[in-house]
């Protein structure tokens, strides 16, 4: 996600840079008509412009992410991103405390393989379900509103439901889960929370 971003920002910052440098040596060279010598200065000025302004998105981009990471990281909650086919892109170390494993072991594994076989076919369902969404239904407030308070907007989800975990090791685990959507740069991401259920009274 933040990769895809960078490597387009960085191809616009080559562009305008190599037009600017393209438009220094065509001012080296012998002056040629006064008009063309005036849009070429109105083109380098708005080529500085832009760049500027790049450069400000990109630095106010990156601030954003590092708080947003910052975050994932210390969710009081066991929390995953994963692609809209439910593959695991990143998930904080809450979750893989949960589902007793690594967090690099969690990356490219698909989400359902941490569901017990009894639900799992639902929560596949489930998955289809928030890919397809245009407008995601429900919402889930408290998680937005932290979200909200480091500058990230735009997810919306459902109410808990219960699905039983299957750890890589240990028994069973019925947990509430969340879900949600959010478009990233170019892509619908899914954002995942589990809590232990509270024991049945």
């Amino acid at each position: 996600m933040v990769q895809n971003l960078d490597a387009r920002l960085q191809m616009l910052f080559t562009t305008v840079d190599a037009l600017l440098q393209r438009a220094d040596e065509r001012r080296a060279s012998p002056p040629g008509q006064s008009g063309e010598d005036s849009g070429l200065e109105m083109c380098c000025d708005l080529l500085r412009v832009m760049r500027e302004e790049l450069a400000l998105r990109a630095d106010t981009m990156a601030e954003q992410w590092q708080r947003y990471a910052d975050f994932f990281r210390s969710a009081p909650e066991a929390s995953v991103i994963t692609s809209a086919e439910g593959l695991v892109e990143n998930a904080n170390f809450r979750a893989a405390a949960l589902f007793q494993c690594d967090v690099r072991d969690l990356r490219g594994t698909p989400l359902p393989e941490f569901i017990a076989p009894s639900d799992r076919e639902a929560f596949r369902e489930r998955i289809a379900m928030l890919s397809l969404q245009a407008v995601p239904g429900g919402e889930r407030r408290a998680f937005q509103e932290r979200l909200a308070a480091i500058g990230i907007s735009g997810i919306a989800g459902e109410e808990a439901w219960h699905a039983t975990l299957q750890p890589r090791r240990g028994a069973p685990l019925v947990c509430l889960c969340w879900a949600g959507t959010a478009l990233s740069t170019d892509r619908k991401l899914l954002f995942w929370t589990f809590r232990p259920a509270p024991p049945a009274v």
